[in-house]
């Protein structure tokens, strides 16, 4: 690998709170314009839901709906109706939320990589990640993109949709060194860099 003398060399760990983080933002934005669609339509669900429940109630008020007569079908059909309007109402505002945040506690807790610390040790020409034993080199052109969100450096990898988490918090008075590597990095091979 060209440029092999070390810049900088960390270690960490990825914290449960950094990893919950991280994978709740990351599918807000994936599923950003899915959920405004659904609010929406949930929206529209719900206020039909209401309005046949509404109208049903008062049919059978007034004796144009009975359950002796056989119209059971329509109560259960506007009980459907406002149940179906009231889930797609609050799926994407409380339900997905609580998803990913369960989803991403159980994939914290199942893997060994993100419980055990990770070393990186940054050069001229790229960078190796060392866990669990093993260690992976990357050329600085494997990197499609750097993001800084909230104290956490995310370097997305072209490999498959991988992104190594950096939390800048975690590794002291080195983090102006890595602020100027990766900066540096993403300047000389044409990386994008995002801050946000």
């Amino acid at each position: 690998m060209a440029g092999t003398t070390p810049i900088l060399s960390l270690e960490y760990r990825i914290s449960r709170e950094d990893f919950t983080a991280y994978s709740t933002r990351s599918m807000e934005r994936q599923y950003a314009l899915r959920a405004r669609r659904a609010n929406r339509s949930g929206t529209v669900k719900l206020a039909v839901g209401l309005i046949a429940a509404v109208y049903v109630g008062w049919a059978v008020s007034v004796g144009v709906i009975s359950r002796e007569r056989g119209n059971t079908p329509a109560i259960l059909f506007a009980a459907a109706l406002l149940v179906y309007g009231a889930y797609s109402f609050c799926y994407y505002r409380y339900l997905f939320p609580w998803l990913v945040k369960r989803n991403a506690r159980e994939g914290y807790e199942s893997s060994s990589y993100l419980q055990n610390p990770v070393k990186l040790e940054f050069t001229a020409g790229g960078f190796t990640e060392t866990s669990e034993g093993k260690a992976i080199r990357y050329r600085w052109d494997e990197v499609k993109q750097i993001t800084l969100e909230d104290e956490v450096y995310q370097l997305h990898l072209r490999e498959a949709g991988r992104t190594l988490l950096i939390p800048r918090h975690s590794i002291g008075e080195e983090k102006y060194l890595l602020d100027e590597v990766l900066e540096g990095a993403a300047e000389k091979f044409g990386i994008g860099m995002e801050k946000q």
